[in-house]
Parts: structure tokens; C-alpha cells; sequence
């Protein structure tokens, strides 16, 4: 990947992706929310995306996802091991 691309060009074009996950990418509304980012807000600081925020405070990087997604599909709050963490659009 150059330096200029960013990963979710690359996913679309990705040669391993199965036929049906490459024609999805196609969707334009399928293509804007998989590249919208989820920017965190925990403890009045600001991140620029949940897994940031994660290994900022210390928390194991594998949790993030889950919460991400939460936190993308509800724009709900999450806790995470005593830290709360909410969605900034």
C-alpha cells in the first residue's frame, strides 16, 4: 500500500476478498459507512478512533472492535473497564 492510499481503497480492491464482498464495496452507501470512522470521546479526552483510545488507556487493543461497532451502529455510550467511553460524530 502506498503512502497515499488509504486501507479502505485497498479492501475494495483487495484479490483475497471474496467476489461478493468486492461488488459490495461497489454500493455507495455500503462504501461510506465502511469508511466512516468512529472518533471516541473517554474521560474528556478525544481519539481519533476507538482502538487510539484503547491502547492509549492501556486497555488490550482486542476489545475495540466490538465496541466500535456499538458505538457506530447506536452512537451509544460503551464501558470498558471503568472508562466510558462515547462516540463524537
Amino acid at each position: 500500500m502506498s503512502v497515499f492510499e488509504t486501507e479502505t481503497e485497498t479492501k475494495a480492491t483487495n484479490p483475497k476478498a471474496s467476489a461478493a464482498i468486492r461488488t459490495s464495496w461497489e454500493n455507495p452507501s455500503v462504501r461510506e459507512k465502511r469508511k466512516r470512522r468512529v472518533r471516541v470521546e473517554v474521560g474528556g479526552q478525544e481519539y481519533s478512533s476507538c482502538r487510539k483510545a484503547f491502547l492509549a488507556l492501556g486497555i488490550p487493543a482486542k476489545g475495540s472492535d466490538a465496541v466500535r461497532a456499538k458505538l457506530k451502529q447506536k452512537g451509544d455510550t460503551a464501558e470498558v473497564e471503568g472508562h466510558q467511553f462515547k462516540a463524537i460524530s
